[in-house]
């Protein structure tokens, strides 16, 4: 166990991000996962009431319905936040085993920021597509001198096809670069950082969890 616990600090300390498998059981996302399902019950008989789709696809499996629903409609969804203030997420946040994991790498104290976000990774949609970033670009300079710990949960697997995170790896180390804000909302960097380090993609199965520094730079 200790060797496994070097290893995760020394990933981390080397790269700005480690990928932890098989961390969380499908108990455990089921009631995130459900939350989910109710409200994308909703929001299809809202869009059928409204004209905008034929078919609620009721039956679609969880991984491919919304994808089906918006594959009838315009694809508008950059982020899907206010159902999910809810107790399924506190516990989420909560859980054991990804505090046990945020422990190793910050210590013993660690506060919640209260930034989350639902991103349903829709075909042909560029609302959800983010380019090279670090999030102290968006949270602002202050953050770059501070640890702040991004927790990734992917809700289905992931591949470079449906929309998986890449990352420069040891690009935490470079500090915090200039950017701008586009009128996407998307913080684009002063420079072209691939030119710096080469992106690399991280498949991901549901259950697995990645957790990056603020500085380090990634996209999807």
């Amino acid at each position: 166990m200790k060797d496994a616990i070097t290893s995760l600090e020394t990933q981390f300390e080397k790269d700005g991000y480690v990928v932890v498998r098989n961390l969380l059981s499908e108990n455990k996302l089921e009631p995130i996962r459900s939350l989910i399902s109710k409200n994308v019950d909703n929001h299809a008989a809202k869009l059928e009431s409204e004209g905008k789709i034929k078919s609620t696809h009721k039956d679609a499996p969880f991984e491919r319905r919304l994808a089906l629903i918006y594959g009838e409609t315009e694809n508008r969804m950059r982020s899907w936040n206010s159902f999910l203030f809810s107790q399924e997420l506190f516990h989420l946040v909560r859980d054991d085993a990804i505090l046990d994991v945020i422990e190793r790498l910050a210590g013993k104290e660690i506060s919640f920021n209260g930034d989350y976000h639902l991103r349903p990774k829709l075909p042909g949609s560029t609302l959800t597509a983010f380019p090279m970033h670090q999030d102290s670009q968006y949270y602002g300079a202050e953050t770059s001198k501070i640890l702040i710990i991004s927790v990734w949960v992917p809700l289905v697997d992931v591949d470079e096809n449906n929309g998986c995170l890449c990352l420069i790896p040891g690009s935490h180390k470079w500090g915090l670069l200039k950017a701008a804000r586009r009128s996407d909302e998307n913080m684009v960097s002063s420079e072209d950082v691939e030119k710096r380090g080469a992106p690399v993609p991280v498949p991901m199965k549901c259950g697995d969890i990645i957790v990056f520094h603020n500085l380090t730079f990634h996209g999807s």
